[in-house]
């Protein structure tokens, strides 16, 4: 159910679009974050004028990356255009090449509606329902959206349970460029664009990842820019914490020589978080670098100590105050313990006045 005024209280009630949500986040949070606000604007009533365009172009994005992250491996794109940018024909080749590698024949239903979606051709193809008519009215809500909204559930719902059985295929590519001795940006926007953007494959990747000539390429393409913030379960009363494959990769690498201030910089550009087991890594790559670099970052872990969760968090701080005490740097290092060692109030309430002091 949608509540237009807190899009964020959004839940499913249908089984199917949750369950292509969930499967959705196999390839990514942005895909799944498109596909939910899809079904939000569906589910409200049309309260936009303009919700059919909206919807479509929610669409076409979550297909759009469907294609990225199951086109198998050793696909070949064709070379773009030099002025415009396209590739003439390639869609249709991506969406035949993923149905074959998949077991899909083109005469079943998911594949005849993806290939008919996909069409310009089409007056139900998403790319005709996305754009405008010129300055003519928007489109309004009429059968083929909802025709288009059916097929388009019915094709994620096959289409990605064929995937989330042949997951493990994807880390094919995983494997061939964690092998990449010298890394490109082609490389680095590789690895951001055509396989799954979940944990369970950085954890694979990062994890794994012992070559830091992967920093700069990876610093470019923004993978030190968007740490995981907390998950939490309002109805539940929870709060969850996950980890960072990212920066347990720069807690890694911090102590490799030649590399150590490029890392300090891409800590010092990392956004702030209430993830504190980021915090925790980031910890880690203070205590692995000499303690004049250290120096130039500790002064930022005293505003982490603000968090009300702190799990290990103030052990690796305290380490890392004898590790700038011992390294002649005494300012940073009773700065840091002073923000340690404050005294904060709990949440114990006072006596009461019928209670002794």
């Amino acid at each position: 159910m949608a509540d237009p005024e807190r899009p964020e209280l959004f839940r499913f009630t249908d089984p199917r679009q949750q369950r292509v949500h969930r499967r959705l986040l196999l390839l990514g949070p942005g895909p799944a974050a498109f596909f939910k606000d899809a079904c939000r604007l569906m589910g409200t009533g049309f309260p936009l004028e303009t919700t059919p365009h909206l919807v479509a172009h929610l669409l076409r994005e979550v297909e759009s990356a469907l294609r990225d992250v199951l086109l198998p491996y050793g696909f070949e794109r064709p070379t773009p255009c030099s002025h415009c940018g396209s590739r003439p024909g390639s869609h249709k080749k991506e969406i035949k090449a993923i149905l074959a590698a998949y077991g899909f024949k083109e005469t079943e239903d998911a594949a005849e509606a993806w290939l008919r979606l996909s069409s310009w051709d089409e007056d139900a193809g998403l790319a005709r329902l996305a754009h405008r008519n010129a300055l003519g009215r928007p489109r309004s809500a009429d059968d083929v959206l909802g025709k288009v909204w059916e097929e388009m559930q019915a094709l994620l719902d096959v289409v990605l349970d064929r995937f989330e059985t042949q997951f493990l295929e994807s880390f094919k590519v995983l494997d061939e460029l964690l092998g990449k001795a010298l890394p490109s940006g082609a490389d680095a926007k590789r690895l951001r664009n055509n396989v799954p953007n979940n944990l369970v494959a950085f954890a694979y990747f990062f994890d794994k990842l012992q070559n830091p000539a992967w920093l700069p390429v990876l610093r470019k393409e923004g993978f030190f820019a968007h740490p995981p913030p907390p998950e939490s379960d309002d109805e539940a009363g929870t709060i969850g914490f996950p980890p960072w494959p990212e920066s347990r990769y720069l807690a890694r690498m911090a102590g490799v020589a030649g590399v150590q201030e490029m890392i300090l910089e891409i800590t010092l550009e990392i956004p702030e978080t209430e993830n504190v087991r980021v915090y925790e890594d980031l910890a880690g790559v203070a205590l692995a670098v000499p303690p004049d670099l250290a120096a130039k970052w500790a002064g930022k872990a005293t505003t982490w100590l603000q968090s009300p969760h702190q799990i290990l968090l103030p052990e690796k701080l305290g380490a890392l105050v004898a590790h700038l005490a011992k390294g002649a740097q005494p300012v940073e290092a009773l700065r840091l313990a002073e923000a340690l060692l404050e005294v904060r109030p709990g949440d114990r309430k006072g006596p009461s006045n019928d209670e002794e002091g």
